[in-house]
């Protein structure tokens, strides 16, 4: 059958105006999805936009309050400034007990040393009828790849924590880079660990050492580098002695949480016998917020009450860029696997913590509190620890606390 033109004609104009139809019906959907595309974007960018807005708004009212909070303080700076070294209360600290008024604290005292300025870090032992102190103090010499040499010291105490009338020495570690001592006492044999250049003599990387004492002549009778060759900076071991079948051992803390415990055989050789406890490497609850910092060594662990007693410290940085250590104490078991029972759970403060001036090679934008030892006492008929410590990098500090108070503000684990 042939079509005629007129026909073919309407069949073309048919098929036109159906194609025409779909491109509009397809051009008038894209604009519907891009109209609602557009509308769910503007919708999200306003959801956004409020969400963000709120939140500035909140930050903005915190940082008010803050700074509310800071303008106040300084308004009674009168107030603050002998508590925390001429500094206001950093807010890290603002809710922490003040340890006089729980009784801890019962009082403290700087130690003075005749012809010396700003010794600092110190670690203490009974002998005969009172005290052997060790302490480090800074030269500054310009020809030192530091600036300045560091030396370790050491003085005789009466009973009261006064200097005797023997003039402090220098013990001779056989380098001019030893830094902050621990003494410990292994059977009759007194240890000093200290904090030196590694054998190769790299004075970017620094190790842990161990020298034998010979008081007598104010020097160590050997130094043995203990470095793990693990980290370029080795410090804040905390040595012990432990009774091994009968036989007095030196020991070494070297990290608290998770706790590793070592053993030095022959302190001559670096033969480091490192223990493998599986309950106590586990990461335990310590009570410690990191507000705080991180619990690091410090003093010299001890038996008290049936267990090992020591103080660590942590530093934090307050919104003014100033470094502020804390301490806080902790005990662990008398034998494997030696667990940590106890801890402080905020630090301990007290009037007149961070007061000593800074002198010599201290940054003064740092407040110091460092625990090297403790030692037992009785003081108006308590029982009372003696905790020796380093402040502000400049001066000594003795802090007498009560046993009793203290071991029962340990939160235990």
């Amino acid at each position: 059958m042939t079509l005629s033109p007129e026909s073919v004609a309407a069949i073309e104009r048919t098929v036109a105006n159906r194609r025409e139809d779909k491109l509009a019906t397809t051009f008038k959907l894209a604009l519907v999805i891009f109209g609602f595309s557009l509308l769910v974007f503007a919708l999200l960018g306003a959801g956004l936009f409020i969400y963000y807005g709120a939140q500035v708004q909140v930050l903005k009212r915190k940082a008010k309050t803050i700074e509310k909070v800071f303008l106040n303080m300084d308004r009674a700076s009168s107030e603050f400034h002998p508590l925390l070294g001429n500094l206001t209360i950093p807010l890290e600290l603002q809710t922490t007990p003040l340890a006089e008024k729980t009784g801890l604290v019962l009082g403290h005292k700087t130690i003075s040393i005749r012809n010396m300025s700003a010794p600092y870090n110190p670690s203490m032992i009974e002998w005969e009828d009172g005290y052997l102190l060790f302490f480090r103090y800074d030269e500054i010499q310009q020809e030192s790849p530091l600036g300045f040499y560091p030396f370790i010291g050491c003085c005789e105490l009466d009973k009261n924590f006064e200097q005797t009338e023997k003039e402090f020495t220098i013990i001779d570690t056989g380098s001019r880079f030893s830094e902050d001592p621990r003494v410990v006492r292994v059977g009759e044999e007194v240890y000093l660990l200290f904090n030196d250049l590694r054998t190769d003599g790299d004075v970017t990387c620094r190790s842990m050492h161990v020298g034998k004492l010979n008081l007598e002549e104010s020097k160590l009778e050997f130094s043995t580098d203990l470095d793990l060759l693990v980290k370029p900076i080795e410090k804040n071991w905390v040595p012990f002695e432990y009774i091994e079948n009968g036989t007095p051992q030196l020991y070494l803390e070297y990290y608290l949480n998770p706790q590793k415990i070592m053993k030095l055989p022959n302190p001559k050789e670096r033969d480091l016998v490192h223990f493998h406890f599986p309950q106590a490497a586990k990461i335990q609850k310590t009570f410690w917020p990191l507000l705080w910092g991180q619990p690091r060594g410090g003093a010299t662990a001890r038996i008290v009450d049936g267990q090992y007693m020591s103080f660590f410290h942590s530093f934090f940085t307050d919104h003014r860029e100033c470094h502020w250590y804390v301490m806080g104490a902790y005990t662990f078991e008398n034998k494997a696997p030696f667990r940590i029972t106890s801890i402080s759970h905020y630090p301990i403060i007290f009037e007149g913590i961070y007061n000593s001036p800074h002198m010599n090679t201290a940054d003064p934008k740092k407040r110091v509190i460092f625990p090297g030892s403790l030692s037992e006492g009785i003081k108006d008929g308590k029982e009372v620890l003696y905790v020796c410590c380093g402040e502000n990098d400049s001066s000594i500090k003795l802090i007498t606390m009560d046993k009793q108070v203290l071991l029962k503000s340990l939160k235990k684990i």
